[in-house]
């Protein structure tokens, strides 16, 4: 069967958490644009874990989502980083084989599976509280990757990137007037 990254991405890892179906609840967070019924048709052709264990959304805000939730595994998102923030554990699984800098290189903090069988581990690491379960959630660790994760640093940096894209913007506008 040919698969698309998506869907082999997907499947890959309701087969890894099929040794934990009767212990999880499962939300797959999709785009905005993509249909749910895509999902819940993958959900139900390759999945041995229950139906109802499983929610397929683009509802709602990602930051009250993760919240409910112990571990996100994720492809590469920026995603990543926000859940570590808010001291999930962090599964980065790489379904593609495509050559990635770190932490998604997997030899960085990040856990990393790019197979069913290693995403299992990856879990038994955390439920079993494994030191290197923990790593990329450290601080220090974090910071390297995004800079300092003290709020006012943070807003200060995300208002400054947000002055510069609306510089930006005004100046492609005005750009484009003069040009006519």
């Amino acid at each position: 069967m040919h698969q698309h990254h998506r869907e082999k991405y997907i499947v890959d890892i309701l087969q890894g958490l099929r040794s934990f179906k009767d212990k999880i609840e499962i939300t797959i967070r999709n785009k905005p644009n993509e249909v749910d019924e895509y999902y819940s048709y993958l959900i139900r052709h390759y999945s041995s874990i229950p139906h109802e264990q499983i929610n397929v959304s683009s509802e709602g805000d990602f930051s009250e989502i993760i919240n409910d939730y112990d571990i996100f595994i994720s492809t590469y998102s920026t995603a990543v980083f926000e859940a570590a923030m808010s001291g999930k554990y962090c599964i980065f699984y790489q379904a593609t084989g495509m050559k990635i800098q770190p932490p998604f290189d997997g030899k960085s903090e990040i856990l990393y599976a790019d197979t069913p069988q290693r995403l299992e581990e990856c879990i038994n690491d955390i439920v079993n509280d494994r030191d290197n379960a923990k790593q990329f959630n450290q601080k220090d660790v974090l910071e390297y990757y995004v800079g300092s994760l003290e709020k006012e640093k943070v807003y200060s940096a995300i208002e400054a990137s947000l002055k510069n894209i609306l510089l930006e913007k005004m100046n492609s506008q005005l750009n484009e007037r003069v040009s006519r």
